[in-house]
This record gives C-alpha cells, structure tokens and sequence, in this order.
C-alpha cells in the first residue's frame, strides 16, 4: 500500500495540487490543504476540477491497494465513467476524500468516493467504474474524431472578447498551457497543452487534470448564456472516457444545449489535438 501511496504523490499532477495522502488501516485518504493557487479565481472557490481530481484518485488508489491480479502486480486500469455531483461550494480549509470500492467484477470495478470540508460537510460526490483493461479484446475503433474544418479552425487567428481575455489571464495565473481560443455565448473551444504539470506517472495526462480541461470547458460555455456570473457553480459533471491519451495536447469543446431556469446544461467533448480522435465526452450542469 505504501508503494502507492509514494508513487501516487510523485505524479506532477498530485504534487502541482500540494494533495496529501494516508493509509488509515485498509482506507486511503487525501487530504487537500487549502492553497489559494487551486481556487477558481481569486476570492473565488476550490476549482471544480481540482474536487474532481480527488475524488477520482482516491477511488483509484483504494482499488490499487486492493485489487491486484494473480502475480500481485496492479491491474491495468482505465477509467471509463465518471459521474460528479458538486453539493456545496468551498473556499477555505483542508479538504479530506475517502473512496469505497462497491463491486469488483472480471472487467468492471465501481466505486464512490466524497470530499469532506473540516467541518464534515460532504461538499462533493462520485461515481467512477474503472474497466480492467487486460480484459479489453479488440483495439479501439475511432467513430468520432474533430469535425472537418475544426482543425484549421484552431490555426486561425481570433479576436476574443474582453471576458475571454479575462479568462485566459486567470487561467495563464492558475494552470498555464490552457488557453481559450474561442468563446460566446454558448460555445467554448479550449486547448490544452501537455505541459509536466498536467501528467501522471506514465507520462500521460493525469485523469484530475482532464476532469479539469472538461469543467472549464462546459463552465465557459455558461458563461453569457445564464443571467448572472456572480455565485455560480458548478452541479454536475458526468464524463465517459473513450480511449487512453498518452502525451498529446487537448481539444475541448463546449456547447450549451438548454437553459432551463437557473440550468445551463452543457455537451463537453473532448478531442486529441494531434490524434483528432475522441477521447471523452459526456455533459456539465452550471447554476447561474
């Protein structure tokens, strides 16, 4: 267990977020000191991705310290859904997340895991299946890949506007190499280089940070659509992830589908910027 506990707190990712991580008997916890840099703007609250980064970690580093194959080796893991629900924001304090393994099958393993604030307030849930991958069959078709013109649309030179501008301030500050290349109302295109910081062990984009592209891009999206900006948030985050990315830069999309009240209910994908081919998709509901 403790071997990966280290590994995991040597991924650049881990360490960019400042998390920190225990073995308390059979249960893994992290802990997240509160750090201003992981807010979503100054004065602002814990950015949603970085609440997606531990509760999608610790639900893999309870199913790695329990669930090996015949030779005691970890398994070959790939996360392929993952369902968010944000309950309350949060701006101060540390924050602990606890996982728990509900079933483990011959390819799927599930999971649910929260993060606590110090008071013991759940602020924030998940449900995340990991497939075993040495159980995978037949290599991944691409059925879905950047639409024609979308690629030469990312060359093109755009002028944004003054929020857009605003929002790439923030991001350069936070977590440089994001970049929104496109925004209005309803529609966001961001990219995404894979800078050290955004990787875990292997090399390839640690999943917390690609939960974080994917927030940004469907809370930009949001952003022109609802009535105020002011006291928003995140509700819900659910993704399915398609294929493995490895080292590649990221394509993301937004687009606002309904707005219902004080709902946008947004489609977020994203795309390999080199590849072209899908990666993850699925859906973001913003209160605003």
């Amino acid at each position: 267990m403790h071997s990966v506990i280290n590994d995991y707190l040597e991924q650049p990712w881990a360490v960019r977020i400042g998390v920190e991580c225990f073995a308390k008997g059979a249960q893994i916890e992290l802990e997240l000191p509160f750090a201003s840099s992981n807010l979503n703007a100054e004065g602002g609250v814990i950015h949603g991705g970085i609440i997606a980064t531990l509760l999608n970690d610790v639900a893999r580093l309870q199913v790695d310290s329990i669930c090996r194959d015949e030779n005691n080796g970890l398994l070959p893991l790939f996360v392929n859904d993952s369902h968010i629900s944000y309950l309350r924001p949060s701006s101060k304090g540390r924050l602990k997340a606890v996982g728990e393994i509900l079933r483990r099958g011959k390819q799927f393993i599930f999971t649910t895991s929260r993060v606590e604030d110090e008071e013991g307030r759940c602020i924030a849930s998940a449900h995340t299946v990991f497939m075993n991958s040495s159980t995978f069959k037949n290599p991944a078709t691409d059925l879905k890949t950047i639409e024609p013109g979308a690629d030469s649309y990312l060359e093109a030179q755009h002028t944004l506007t003054s929020m857009g501008q605003m929002m790439n301030q923030n991001l350069l500050h936070r977590l440089p190499g994001m970049e929104v290349v496109h925004l209005r109302a309803g529609h966001s295109l961001l990219l995404a280089e894979h800078r050290p910081h955004f990787s875990d062990n292997l090399g390839g984009w640690a999943p917390g940070a690609m939960l974080t592209v994917a927030d940004n891009a469907g809370v930009f999206a949001s952003f022109q659509v609802g009535d105020r900006m002011t006291r928003s948030s995140t509700v819900s985050i659910g993704l399915t992830y398609c294929a493995e990315t490895g080292g590649e830069d990221l394509f993301a999309t937004g687009e606002s589908l309904s707005h219902n009240g004080p709902l946008v209910h947004n489609q977020i994908r994203l795309f390999g910027r080199q590849s072209k081919r899908l990666l993850a998709f699925g859906t973001l509901t913003f209160l605003c």
